[in-house]
């Protein structure tokens, strides 16, 4: 059962310094089991990620970007961080590498913001930066 409201912004910066900004509000499951924090809603065509699921895991001073479904990975920021991970979708995998340079999250068990700015890098190359920020709004029943 989803018991919370997300707002999403994400970013991206290519290296030709064009931004593309995608912003979306979703339901969500949110939850904290031992010290870790979840957020787990469904993409949608916006994103261009149909039939994905993503679960956002905040743990200290860690935030994993977990995907699967018609795009499976599993991306590690933690500030200064690089973390290198295969990104497969549909018609094949790419091994992606983010570096990320601010993660930030205030979060308690009644809600509250993650942000993340990180730069990517595939198959060697710099793509760009990215930024990422969610506000998760806990649902009272």
């Amino acid at each position: 059962m989803d018991n919370a409201i997300i707002s999403l912004k994400g970013i991206q910066t290519g290296i030709d310094n064009v931004a593309t900004t995608i912003e979306l509000m979703s339901e969500a499951k949110f939850y904290k089991k031992d010290d870790t924090y979840y957020i787990v809603y469904k993409e949608t065509e916006i994103t261009g990620m149909e039939g994905t699921t993503t679960t956002v895991k905040v743990c200290d001073d860690t935030i994993s970007l977990i995907r699967f479904g018609t795009i499976c990975s599993n991306m590690i920021f933690k500030e200064g961080y690089r973390h290198k991970c295969s990104y497969d979708t549909l018609y094949g995998s790419l091994e992606v590498v983010v570096q990320a340079n601010t993660v930030n999250a205030q979060i308690s068990d009644n809600g509250g913001e993650l942000y993340i700015d990180y730069d990517i890098e595939i198959g060697g190359n710099k793509l760009g930066s990215n930024n990422f920020y969610i506000r998760v709004i806990e649902r009272k029943e």
